[in-house]
């Protein structure tokens, strides 16, 4: 694609509709940090989301950029 001049990076996913912490209450790990430390379960869940929304941003704005943008393929070892 990059040869063409079009964008490599093809965003394919819809955007999260469902929190992490809706998830993450579902398993039995996550339910056993709550009950044993809810203040640090909590303090966890909110890093995990934010990473998460920075993450899915980054990949919002991937898809957006031009192909110059992106470094060209390495050379195959011949």
């Amino acid at each position: 694609m990059r040869a063409t001049g079009r964008n490599p990076f093809y965003l394919d996913s819809l955007r999260p509709r469902m929190k992490l912490a809706e998830d993450r209450r579902r398993e039995l790990r996550f339910q056993a940090l709550a009950a044993a430390d809810p203040a640090e379960a909590e303090r966890l869940l909110g890093l995990a989301q934010h990473t998460a929304d920075l993450r899915w941003q980054l990949y919002e704005e991937m898809a957006t950029r031009g192909a110059e943008a992106f470094a060209a393929d390495a050379p195959k070892d011949d």
